[in-house]
């Protein structure tokens, strides 16, 4: 049976080549890492589109997330828009502007999966699938 300690090693092992690859991606789009993590959030969680969202999801620090939105913004690649129904909320989008870094760290992300995923059948990569959901629900619906 894989321990609580097996299982956040593994993690980990995840953690560091992902960080390095994307952190690598970033650097030749001419952001910060935290930068394109935000673009990355907003392109591939479509309805979670605030700074709230980011920093709830991705446990980004408040202060991280606000200083890339505000630089993203600065260079064209964010609009933020103020909720109709709640002034208070503050809605991101991507702009144009920002296609290529986000084109660019999708294929870091996709090449990332590939990777980790080589030579596993199909088959299995289902059984996978079924796992990481229930235990996605599991955590989900922990006291």
């Amino acid at each position: 049976m894989m321990t609580a300690a097996d299982f956040f090693n593994l993690t980990q092992q995840f953690q560091k080549p992902y960080d390095r690859l994307l952190s690598c991606t970033a650097e030749s789009c001419g952001v910060s890492r935290i930068e394109l993590d935000v673009l990355l959030f907003l392109q591939n969680n479509p309805g979670l589109d605030t700074a709230h969202d980011i920093v709830r999801v991705r446990g980004i620090a408040k202060s991280h997330v606000s200083k890339a939105v505000e630089l993203l913004y600065r260079r064209g690649y964010l609009s933020a828009e103020t909720d109709k129904a709640d002034r208070r909320i503050v809605r991101l989008k991507l702009l144009p502007a920002a296609a290529e870094t986000v084109n660019a760290g999708k294929k870091a992300q996709q090449t990332f999966v590939r990777e980790i995923l080589r030579g596993i059948p199909e088959e299995e990569l289902q059984t996978l699938r079924h796992v990481l959901e229930q235990i996605n629900h599991n955590v989900q619906t922990m006291p």
